[in-house]
């Protein structure tokens, strides 16, 4: 029999889960309230959390959160910089970091700082959308996408107004508008040869 099983001979650049959450009200154009969450196993800075959050507002809010400040500092170079809402500004702040709900329908992460809790919730209702390839040049990506068309967030108990909306990110990749919040689970880069990079 043959094997079924290929050993990929790029390097492991990064693994872990991706929280990725946006939310603005009806009409606006800039979301109420964004946060982006890297839950790292494996990386060159080691284990760990980061979350950016960006909270406009009369009391905003724009700080990556972290437990780990060498793996604050590497997710703030490697990825958040290259988001759409990157404030080169924002510090690294000391947070804590639980888990809640059911990750098959209503997934939450509570932050927590000396300044403010945050409570980021997201409700799945759809099937997982399993992606494998290319998403940017000299790398690969495998990772399980759920998207969610109802999420929320809330700042020292105080929900924050908004809803998800389409975002046109996922047309070159994956293709289609897709929801602003969306978890991505497994997730796995993979830094690939100067030979296999085409």
């Amino acid at each position: 029999m043959t094997a079924s099983v290929q050993v990929h001979e790029g390097k492991l650049a990064w693994s872990g889960d991706h929280w990725i959450l946006g939310i603005r009200p009806q009409g606006a154009e800039q979301p109420s309230a964004w946060v982006s969450l890297f839950h790292t196993r494996y990386s060159p800075a080691g284990e760990g959390i980061a979350a950016q959050i960006l909270l406009p507002g009369d009391r905003p809010i724009s700080v990556i959160c972290t437990d780990q400040p060498e793996v604050g500092r590497f997710t703030r170079e490697q990825f958040f910089s290259a988001g759409s809402y990157f404030d080169p500004e924002a510090p690294l702040v000391d947070a804590q970091f639980q888990r809640r709900g059911d990750i098959r329908k209503d997934p939450a992460w509570i932050i927590e700082t000396d300044a403010f809790r945050i409570v980021a919730r997201w409700q799945i209702t759809q099937p997982a959308v399993v992606a494998a390839g290319t998403f940017c040049p000299g790398t690969e990506h495998f990772t399980l996408l759920f998207f969610s068309d109802a999420a929320s967030v809330q700042r020292d108990e105080q929900s924050i107004e908004g809803q998800p909306y389409p975002r046109d990110i996922w047309k070159p990749s994956i293709g289609g508008e897709r929801s602003s919040c969306v978890i991505a689970l497994a997730e796995s880069l993979i830094e690939l040869h100067s030979d296999d990079v085409k």
